[in-house]
């Protein structure tokens, strides 16, 4: 479950604020990590025949992967990787309603949830959102209407799915949800429009039920705030401007925020000061994911070079290269077991490769 991408109205006031002082959001104590010597092992998953490129989404505790390939035209095709002891035991091809398709996130059932490219594969106003199951295959998720475009971000294990949707007359995106059975079949949607603001999507569900994204103000994404919401609560707006993108089951709640030049990842539970987790010396860090140990993944940048990082404890770790030829890239999910997946460019040719990182043990 990627918990990298269900809500009422509340709080429309906090959209409208400016974004605080960096120094009034963020704890006293935040200081760049050092860097440590890497205990990972990184493996390359290669795409589908017929592909020069992939990348990983998200990753489940059965060390299942999922993503893309991607062909020399651009098409993406979803693509299902099954891992043992750093080896690809099996490259599955998940499928498609259209020309073609990613996979953005799996539970621990291997129920897969993504998009469905029905035009042109590289546009989203094209895509419609799926479930993938092994029982039924790949079957689009309902929208108000076939001219509605989506897609799903992530899935938690009781089949609650979210992401978001546009429709004719609509003037921006808004939240949507699913619900799906064992077998793959959809058993409710919800449209939860914008939550007050000019759009908005949901991209991480945890387990509970609680899911994060982004809401749009009124001067549009330079207006974007976090926000994270409850059953019991509705929506609460995370203070300053950037996107919430995971969660763990805990409440932990990882992304970016603006600071005073570039955006800094952190994490933020309710009611205290957002929390950053540093960089590697650059400008700026986003963090994309985290598990029930509290462990977070993203990138960090240092001398024009994006890095993919773990962190933990104050200590952010940078994810080694599977060999030489290797650039910028990040880490997109991390499971249990603190594997982490994403994908790194190829030098020269900027063509990414999906990387399954390993703590050493586990290799």
């Amino acid at each position: 479950m990627n918990t990298r991408k269900v809500i009422p109205q509340a709080m429309l006031c906090l959209l409208l604020l400016s974004a605080c002082d960096e120094s009034e959001l963020f704890s006293s104590d935040d200081a760049n990590p050092a860097e440590e010597e890497d205990p990972y092992t990184a493996v390359v998953l290669e795409p589908l025949e017929g592909s020069i490129a992939s990348r990983a989404y998200d990753l489940n505790d059965a060390f299942q992967v999922v993503g893309e390939s991607i062909d020399d035209q651009g098409l993406t095709r979803a693509t299902m990787w099954t891992t043992a002891a750093g080896v690809a035991t099996s490259t599955r091809y998940l499928g498609t309603v259209g020309i073609g398709s990613t996979a953005l996130a799996l539970n621990s059932h291997a129920q897969v949830v993504g998009r469905s490219n029905s035009a042109d594969p590289a546009s989203f106003n094209s895509s419609r959102p799926f479930a993938c199951t092994e029982a039924n295959g790949l079957r689009e998720l309902s929208l108000p209407s076939t001219s509605c475009r989506g897609q799903a971000f992530d899935i938690n294990d009781v089949g609650q799915v979210v992401g978001e949707a546009f429709c004719p007359g609509q003037v921006t995106s808004h939240i949507f949800g699913w619900t799906i059975d064992a077998a793959g079949h959809e058993l409710d949607r919800t449209d939860f429009g914008t939550l007050g603001g000019t759009a908005a999507a949901a991209v991480a569900v945890n387990n509970t039920g609680t899911f994060v994204g982004h809401i749009d103000g009124p001067e549009g994404p330079p207006g974007r705030r976090g926000y994270v919401w409850t059953a019991a609560e509705g929506v609460t707006v995370i203070p300053g401007s950037g996107e919430a993108l995971g969660l763990n089951d805990a409440g932990w709640i990882v992304g970016w925020t603006a600071g005073s030049a570039d955006n800094k990842a952190f994490y933020w539970t309710s009611g205290n000061a957002l929390v950053a987790i540093g960089t590697f010396g650059g400008p700026s860090s986003v963090a994309l994911d985290i598990n029930e140990r509290n462990q977070i993944v993203g990138r960090s940048d240092a001398s024009g070079i994006q890095y993919p990082f773990v962190w933990q404890e104050g200590i952010m770790i940078r994810l080694p290269n599977p060999g030489s030829g290797f650039g910028s890239g990040q880490a997109e999910s991390i499971n249990e077991a603190g594997a982490a997946v994403g994908w790194l460019l190829r030098s020269g040719i900027n063509q990414p490769r999906a990387i399954l990182w390993l703590p050493r043990g586990e290799v």
